[in-house]
């Protein structure tokens, strides 16, 4: 298992592929992220560092994030066990000091047995609550996911190559040659 991150620039919040960042980003910039977190609940992670041991630990995970909708239950003991992780820590380890991160995160691990491949854009903004407890407010924004098949020879078990079309990183690249057959979802089809 394994973490890859790449900095984005934040100029690409000005027409970004999921409208919801930018709104956050704002509101952050303009000391009104609380409004902006009751908007949109069900699409944070909200996640604060363990002293003790460096990691993060989850204080709130909506339903449609992407933590729970595709990295699973397990994605913080994942998260400890897979390399580039330190990638990642360095986001919070800055918004830490009160900036904010945005990168495009590449992830490969397990899941029921099963490998998968996803590719987010991640929003990352720091947020203090009363008693100065530093809390940080993750809006991670699906650009792609792929999950090995169950039987190799059917493509028809439901579980194939998945693609968010309006990314426009994704929409940089080239598709793979390949007979795979793929469609393209929603992140809320996951």
């Amino acid at each position: 298992m394994s973490f890859k991150t790449r900095s984005l620039p934040f100029s690409m919040l000005e027409h970004p592929a999921d409208p919801r960042q930018k709104h956050l980003y704002q509101s952050w910039r303009n000391d009104d992220l609380s409004s902006a977190i009751m908007r949109c609940p069900e699409d944070l992670l909200i996640l604060t560092i363990d002293r003790e041991t460096g990691l993060p630990v989850e204080l709130y995970k909506g339903s449609n994030s992407l933590a729970a909708k595709v990295l699973g239950k397990r994605w913080q003991t994942d998260f400890a066990d897979s390399s580039g992780s330190d990638d990642i820590l360095r986001a919070y380890e800055a918004s830490r000091f009160g900036e904010p991160t945005f990168q495009y995160v590449s992830h490969q691990g397990m899941r029921a047995g099963r490998k998968f491949d996803v590719s987010y854009e991640r929003l990352v903004l720091p947020f203090k609550i009363g008693g100065g407890v530093q809390q940080f407010v993750t809006l991670s924004t699906l650009v792609s996911f792929e999950l090995q098949p169950t039987d190799g020879r059917s493509p028809d078990n439901g579980l194939f190559p998945c693609r968010k079309a309006n990314s426009r990183i994704l929409l940089g690249t080239e598709e793979p040659a390949s007979s795979e057959r793929r469609e393209f979802v929603s992140s809320s089809e996951l």
